[in-house]
Formats: C-alpha cells, structure tokens, sequence
C-alpha cells in the first residue's frame, strides 16, 4: 500500500507541476482551403492540390502564436510576399505582428509539389506565464481524453490491482510473469486454472476491461463519443461503458472458443485460452500505460512518439501472443496439430489479425 501511495501521490505532484507551464492549442487545419481546376477556391483535399492557403484568425489575445511544424519542403508566402523558399522544420509567427504588419488580414500561401497533410501542422499557441520546460499541452484536442478522467481511471486501477495482489496472488503473478521465457503454466488444466466465473478471473477481466478502455481513450481511438466530452462525469462514465464492451468481447470470445472447442473435442481449451489472453493483455497493456503517464506527465498527451510506441507494442504483443499461444496448446495436445491451428484460426488468429489491422489504420 506504501507503494500504490507513493506511485499516486508521485503522478499528482508532476502533474500540478505541470499545470504551472501550459499553451493553449487550436488547430487550424480545419480552415485549410485551396483551389479547382477553374480556380475556384475549396476546402483542400489531399493529394488533390499543390497550393493550401488560409488566413490566421485576427481576435486573438495577446502573446498568442502560430506554430507551422512540417516534415517536407515547401515554400511559404504571405499575402504575394515569399518569405521563405523550401522551408521544412518549426516556425513561429506572433499573431499580433502579423497582423500590424499588413494593411488588410494576412493570407498565408503554402505550396509543395507533394503535400501529405499529416507532415504539415498549423496550431494557434497562447503562451502563459510558466517555468516548466516542455510547455506544449493541447487543449480542447478532439477525440482526446481529459486529464481530470485519466487520473481517476488511473487511480482505479490501482486500486484494482492491490485488491487483485492481496486477495488473488497466484492469478496475480501469472499475470505479470516474465513471457519471453517461454514457461508455459504447467500440463494440466485442472491444476492451473480456475473456472471461468471464478473471483479472481472475474477481476483480471474487470482489469482488463478498464485498462483497455483506459489506453484506448488515451490514443484517441473512441467508438463512443462522450469519451472526449470536455466535463469529466459524462466522459468517465463514456470510459466505464467502453470497459464493459471490453469485458463483453472477453465473454463472447470465450463462448465462440468454448462453442469451437466443443466441436474438437478440447476440454478446457476456452478457459485457458480466456485466461491466458486476459493475464497476457493486462501485462501488455500495464507497460504502455506506463508509456501513456510518461506522456501525462512530461508532454500533457501531445508526444506523438510515445503514442506511436503503444500502438507498435500493442501490435508487437498480439501477435506475439498467438504464436506464445499456439506453443501452448501443441504442448497439451501434440497429436492433434492440424485441429489446433484450424481452431486457433477461428477464435485468436482472425480476430487477433483485425485488432492489428484496427490499429494500423487508425
């Protein structure tokens, strides 16, 4: 309990710490515009156009700044003025001296013979009184978890895990032991695993539904929408509704196991399957939200490249998985390999593959 009190009280103090150094960002990608094949002007589209143009809004506050971030070359003019010839990199403008310097608003012209808009970002900064060293912290990011929600969940969760430590220590430490070393958990089912409504299994899917939830909110990857409300009741409780579908997915992946299972004549395999795949995910998971408060706490969720990380480890580990998995049951039943792959293909290969696939794209 020293221990979980400590961790908690460690992440509150670097987070009001942070809150000292804060911008204020808003991205104008929205208001990005470009011209037809007549010249008319029209929303930009990528891949469809050389030229993006748009005006920074003028009723800003003071000390408030424009920051062009872009990976290619491109050159950049504003209103018929070039003022920089393939430019790529970090540029900041102060808005109250673009707009003093020019008689009407300023348009700013950017052009490239090769635009991917993802490389290009144009986000409005208000710069406030701060002493932290990395004071970039998006605000009113679209699709993105609250602080306030984050911590809360945060908070549950270890909560869950001392309960899931103190009172279940055996399911516990199968949960967070070594899989590189390739120990697969015994050769009877009997001895190992508990029923599949048992406590301690009931509590490692109440985990893992949080943490899912949690790392999934956290990257920005929503299917329900009030995640991203800015008021932290409606979103907490969009968290815990997206934790039970989570939980549900456990539930029916151990009943099309069992279904499928019962076809080959494997007794047992659902639930150790369910287990193993819960254990595993709750040690994969554990590891990028450990990831996800290096970001909470240093750079506010705006570190691209730890998001990225997640998702590369959260992809690395199911595939890893199946295969860890595929071992396993060869070991419990060597003498039937075709129909170990034929049912692995149907409850772990295809829809692991599709969650890997869902991460990719998004």
């Amino acid at each position: 309990m020293k221990y979980l009190f400590t961790i908690v009280v460690v992440i509150l103090s670097i987070r009001c710490f942070g809150q000292m150094d804060t911008l204020i960002v808003k991205d104008l990608k929205v208001g990005w515009l470009s011209f037809d094949e007549q010249g008319n002007t029209i929303p930009y589209q990528e891949d469809k156009s050389e030229i993006i143009f748009f005006e920074p809004p003028s009723d800003v506050e003071p000390n408030t700044y424009l920051l062009i971030n872009c990976l290619t070359d491109f050159d950049i003019w504003i209103n018929d003025q070039l003022i920089h010839h393939g430019f790529s990199g970090k540029l900041q403008l102060p808005i109250d001296s673009l707009n003093s310097a020019y008689m009407t608003p300023p348009s700013l012209t950017f052009f490239a013979k090769s635009w991917k808009s993802p490389e290009l970002q144009t986000s409005l900064y208000k710069l406030t009184p701060t002493q932290d060293r990395n004071p970039y912290s998006k605000v009113g990011r679209q699709g993105f978890l609250s602080a306030d929600v984050y911590l809360i969940c945060l908070t549950m969760l270890i909560g869950l895990l001392g309960i899931y430590r103190r009172f279940f220590p055996s399911s516990f430490s199968k949960a967070f032991q070594n899989p590189l070393g390739f120990k697969l958990r015994g050769l009877s089912a009997e001895d190992t695993y508990l029923g599949f409504v048992s406590f301690d299994n009931i509590l490692s899917i109440t985990i893992f539904g949080l943490m899912s939830a949690l790392l999934v909110s956290y990257l920005g990857y929503q299917p329900i929408p009030s995640v991203a409300n800015p008021n932290w009741g409606p979103s907490l409780g969009a968290v815990l509704m997206l934790a039970s579908l989570f939980m549900l997915y456990v539930v029916v992946k151990y009943l099309l196991g069992h279904l499928v299972a019962s076809i080959f004549d494997y007794k047992g395999v659902a639930n150790i399957q369910t287990q193993d795949y819960t254990h595993f995910c709750i040690l994969a998971i554990s590891l990028c939200l450990a990831l996800s408060a290096f970001d909470f706490t240093l750079y506010n969720f705006t570190s691209a490249g730890l998001k990225t990380t997640v998702v590369v480890t959260l992809i690395i580990s199911m595939i890893f998985f199946q295969f860890w998995l595929l071992m396993k049951l060869d070991k419990f039943y060597s003498h039937r390999k075709l129909m170990i792959i034929t049912y692995l293909c149907t409850t772990e290969f295809l829809p692991g593959f599709l969650i890997v696939y869902w991460l990719v794209k998004s």
